[in-house]
Protein backbone atom coordinates (compact mmCIF):
# COMPACT_ATOMS: atom_id res chain seq x y z
CA UNK A 1 0.00 0.00 0.00
CA UNK A 2 2.62 2.38 0.52
CA UNK A 3 4.11 2.41 -3.16
CA UNK A 4 -0.22 3.02 -3.71
CA UNK A 5 -0.31 5.91 -1.51
CA UNK A 6 3.02 7.40 -3.26
CA UNK A 7 1.70 7.37 -6.43
CA UNK A 8 -1.59 8.79 -5.78
CA UNK A 9 -0.15 11.44 -2.97
CA UNK A 10 -0.81 14.69 -4.50
CA UNK A 11 1.96 16.59 -5.79
CA UNK A 12 4.23 17.94 -3.87
CA UNK A 13 4.70 15.45 -1.49
CA UNK A 14 3.67 12.24 -3.75
CA UNK A 15 3.51 11.53 -7.66
CA UNK A 16 -0.18 12.58 -8.48
CA UNK A 17 -1.60 15.23 -10.81
CA UNK A 18 -4.58 15.28 -12.43
CA UNK A 19 -2.77 15.57 -15.65
CA UNK A 20 -0.47 12.09 -15.13
CA UNK A 21 1.45 10.27 -12.97
CA UNK A 22 5.09 11.68 -12.49
CA UNK A 23 8.12 9.45 -13.17
CA UNK A 24 10.44 11.43 -10.87
CA UNK A 25 9.55 14.36 -7.74
CA UNK A 26 12.39 16.27 -6.97
CA UNK A 27 10.91 18.93 -5.00
CA UNK A 28 12.47 18.64 -1.97
CA UNK A 29 15.98 18.06 -3.40
CA UNK A 30 18.61 20.66 -4.00
CA UNK A 31 18.90 23.24 -6.83
CA UNK A 32 20.54 21.42 -9.04
CA UNK A 33 19.55 18.01 -8.57
CA UNK A 34 16.16 20.02 -9.01
CA UNK A 35 16.91 21.11 -12.59
CA UNK A 36 18.32 17.52 -13.39
CA UNK A 37 14.66 16.26 -13.11
CA UNK A 38 11.90 19.43 -14.55
CA UNK A 39 9.77 18.50 -16.47
CA UNK A 40 11.86 18.82 -19.87
CA UNK A 41 13.93 15.92 -18.48
CA UNK A 42 12.47 12.39 -20.25
CA UNK A 43 13.49 10.64 -16.39
CA UNK A 44 11.88 14.14 -15.11
CA UNK A 45 8.79 15.56 -13.75
CA UNK A 46 6.86 14.03 -16.73
CA UNK A 47 3.99 11.67 -16.85
CA UNK A 48 4.70 8.30 -18.65
CA UNK A 49 1.83 6.22 -20.12
CA UNK A 50 3.53 3.13 -20.07
CA UNK A 51 4.03 3.24 -16.52
CA UNK A 52 0.58 4.14 -15.47
CA UNK A 53 -1.12 1.52 -17.97
CA UNK A 54 1.63 -0.81 -15.47
CA UNK A 55 0.16 0.39 -13.08
CA UNK A 56 -3.27 -0.50 -13.53
CA UNK A 57 -2.16 -3.97 -14.70
CA UNK A 58 -0.29 -4.33 -11.48
CA UNK A 59 -3.60 -2.71 -9.28
CA UNK A 60 -6.29 -5.15 -10.73
CA UNK A 61 -3.87 -8.18 -10.05
CA UNK A 62 -3.84 -7.18 -6.96
CA UNK A 63 -7.29 -7.00 -6.69
CA UNK A 64 -7.63 -10.15 -7.91
CA UNK A 65 -5.55 -11.76 -4.79
CA UNK A 66 -7.92 -13.54 -2.00
CA UNK A 67 -5.60 -12.76 1.27
CA UNK A 68 -6.46 -9.01 1.48
CA UNK A 69 -8.29 -6.77 3.93
CA UNK A 70 -11.31 -5.10 2.64
CA UNK A 71 -9.75 -1.95 3.62
CA UNK A 72 -6.57 -2.69 1.67
CA UNK A 73 -9.11 -4.04 -1.39
CA UNK A 74 -10.76 -0.12 -0.72
CA UNK A 75 -7.41 1.56 -0.66
CA UNK A 76 -6.29 -0.33 -4.06
CA UNK A 77 -10.00 0.10 -6.09
CA UNK A 78 -9.44 3.89 -5.38
CA UNK A 79 -6.03 3.94 -6.29
CA UNK A 80 -6.78 2.33 -9.96
CA UNK A 81 -9.96 4.94 -10.27
CA UNK A 82 -7.57 7.75 -9.54
CA UNK A 83 -4.94 6.59 -12.27
CA UNK A 84 -7.92 5.32 -14.87
CA UNK A 85 -9.25 9.31 -14.56
CA UNK A 86 -5.32 10.45 -15.16
CA UNK A 87 -5.74 8.01 -17.79
CA UNK A 88 -8.74 9.66 -19.50
CA UNK A 89 -7.72 13.28 -18.59
CA UNK A 90 -4.52 12.38 -21.87
CA UNK A 91 -6.92 10.64 -24.16
CA UNK A 92 -7.16 13.79 -26.10
CA UNK A 93 -3.19 13.67 -26.49
CA UNK A 94 -3.17 10.47 -28.26
CA UNK A 95 -1.05 7.34 -26.77
CA UNK A 96 2.31 9.11 -26.59
CA UNK A 97 4.56 7.73 -24.28
CA UNK A 98 5.75 10.78 -22.33
CA UNK A 99 4.09 13.95 -21.74
CA UNK A 100 5.47 17.46 -19.83
CA UNK A 101 3.39 18.26 -16.67
CA UNK A 102 2.83 22.09 -16.80
CA UNK A 103 1.23 23.91 -13.71
CA UNK A 104 -0.19 27.41 -15.28
CA UNK A 105 -2.74 29.38 -13.46
CA UNK A 106 -3.15 26.61 -10.38
CA UNK A 107 -3.99 24.39 -13.22
CA UNK A 108 -2.37 21.14 -14.22
CA UNK A 109 -2.32 19.94 -17.54
CA UNK A 110 -0.31 17.68 -20.12
CA UNK A 111 1.47 18.62 -22.82
CA UNK A 112 3.04 17.05 -25.97
CA UNK A 113 6.43 16.23 -24.44
CA UNK A 114 9.59 18.71 -25.70
CA UNK A 115 12.75 17.98 -23.75
CA UNK A 116 15.50 16.18 -24.37
CA UNK A 117 14.74 13.21 -25.83
CA UNK A 118 11.95 12.46 -28.44
CA UNK A 119 8.70 11.25 -28.01
CA UNK A 120 7.70 7.96 -29.96
CA UNK A 121 3.63 6.81 -29.55
CA UNK A 122 5.42 3.67 -32.11
CA UNK A 123 7.01 1.97 -29.75
CA UNK A 124 5.49 -1.19 -28.49
CA UNK A 125 5.13 0.12 -24.90
CA UNK A 126 3.11 3.46 -25.84
CA UNK A 127 0.04 0.71 -26.47
CA UNK A 128 -0.57 -1.29 -23.51
CA UNK A 129 -3.90 0.66 -23.31
CA UNK A 130 -5.61 -2.35 -21.05
CA UNK A 131 -8.36 -0.33 -19.06
CA UNK A 132 -11.03 -2.00 -17.02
Amino acid sequence: IGAVRRMTTAFPYGLYTPAGIMVANPVFANAALRKKFDSNKYHGMVSWGMQEDLMIIGLNRQLKRADLSPSTLSQLKQAREVIIAVIQAKESLGGGEVFSLKFDNGQWTAVPFAGDAKSNSNQLWSHLRILP
